[in-house]
């Protein structure tokens, strides 16, 4: 489902990725960690169409990130930075309803999308005054609201409190189990690891250090600190 290859990405002479290979099969829930700097974002941005590699490839669902750009994105869903790609001005509401006409996606799919979310109370609060951890949450409402096949997210669990979270988290557990939808998410929240993901990757200095199954070291937490 997600494919790279002799992945690396230099920005001028610092080298942030190292010959990445990655393989992740369908419905996998696969958690990327690592420390400050590792390249974690970077990469996750490059799966999301927003840079490119300096070389190698990397494909979405059999198709090209870096030469199909449209194609690939079409049944990804992006949870990235929550401060920036939306309209300030407009409600919670109305941004899901921008975003649902920009994916060509059914807009009935908003109430259920806002009461999932427990955004319903927020829906015509205008982005601008959100706190931090609404736009979190509108951020996941945004990638999950055209049903996507791939789901990536940067830093899960950022402003939420741990109620929020937990409920994430279910709400993750359920889509990946109803509809098979491979998950990839980059924390440093080693409960989200261990209570989310079915694998790993560790990043360290733009280099794979580790992979593997969550359950083989779920009774060693501090694995997970490079």
């Amino acid at each position: 489902m997600i494919s790279i290859k002799n992945l690396s990405k230099t920005f001028g002479t610092k080298k942030v990725l190292a010959d990445i290979n990655i393989d992740i099969e369908k419905g996998a829930i696969v958690a990327l960690t690592g420390p400050n700097g590792a390249g974690k974002t970077t990469l996750l941005k490059i799966l999301s169409c927003l840079i490119l590699p300096s070389i190698g490839t990397a494909e979405i669902n059999g198709v090209n990130c870096i030469t199909n750009r449209t194609s690939c994105l079409k049944n990804t869903g992006i949870a990235l930075n929550s401060e920036y790609g939306f309209y300030a001005q407009l409600t919670v509401k109305e941004n899901l309803q921008f975003f649902c006409r920009l994916y060509e996606t059914d807009c009935t799919k908003i109430a259920e999308m806002l009461e999932l979310l427990s955004l319903a109370e927020f829906k015509n609060t205008k982005f601008l005054f959100c706190s931090a951890g609404t736009k979190q949450k509108l951020t996941l409402a945004r990638a999950l609201i055209k049903n996507p096949a791939v789901i990536l997210i940067d830093e899960l669990s950022k402003s939420l409190d741990n109620t929020s979270a937990e409920n994430i988290y279910n709400i993750l557990k359920n889509i990946n189990s109803i509809n098979n939808t491979t998950i990839l998410f980059v924390t440093h929240n080693i409960n989200e690891i261990l209570n989310l993901s079915t694998h790993y990757f560790i990043l360290k200095e733009g280099t794979i250090i580790s992979e593997g199954k969550t359950d083989a070291v779920k009774n060693n937490p501090g694995f997970f600190n490079p």
